[in-house]
């Protein structure tokens, strides 16, 4: 059972950083995906308790993950803050190019920050699994990341 459990917060752990993947869903769209998210996620878990990944492994990736997402977590503060800023910078009468450039390189910093970690973590993550299951690890996550961008295209409609 407790192999079940921690293959689950794994899967739902993977499944809150790909979002990350996606940083162009506006926060509204999230509304719309209530129960059909909450199924898309069950079925991403059951897929990734479908690995047979052993507890060890299931272990270390519960804790790559909870790595990478407090780095993400300040890198999405930043970019928060960058995007709060580079609001009212352009909100004013004249804007001020040169701030707004200075901006735009904080803003761009950030997002490779945040891509870079999400490499570094999946490079992690493929590291502690068998080719078969980096294979499967690979097709799922590329089968959600379709339907979330579907998703957004049909939103966007």
């Amino acid at each position: 059972m407790k192999t079940k459990l921690n293959a689950r917060f794994v899967a739902l752990g993977i499944i809150g950083n790909m979002l990350f993947l996606l940083p162009f869903l506006h926060l509204a769209q999230a509304k719309e995906w209530s129960w059909q998210g909450l199924k898309d996620q069950i079925k991403i878990a059951k897929d990734f308790h479908d690995l047979k990944l052993g507890p060890e492994k299931e272990a270390a990736l519960l804790a790559l993950n909870q790595k990478y997402a407090k780095e993400r977590q300040s890198i999405m503060a930043d970019l928060q803050k960058c995007r709060g800023d580079m609001q009212a910078a352009l909100a004013v009468a004249t804007p001020d190019e040169e701030k707004i450039k200075n901006l735009v390189s904080a803003t761009n910093s950030a997002q490779d920050k945040l891509f870079t970690s999400i490499k570094m973590e999946r490079d992690e993550a493929l590291a502690l699994m068998t080719p078969v299951q980096q294979g499967q690890f690979l097709m799922v996550m590329g089968n959600w990341a379709q339907k979330m961008l579907q998703k957004s295209g049909k939103n966007k409609s």
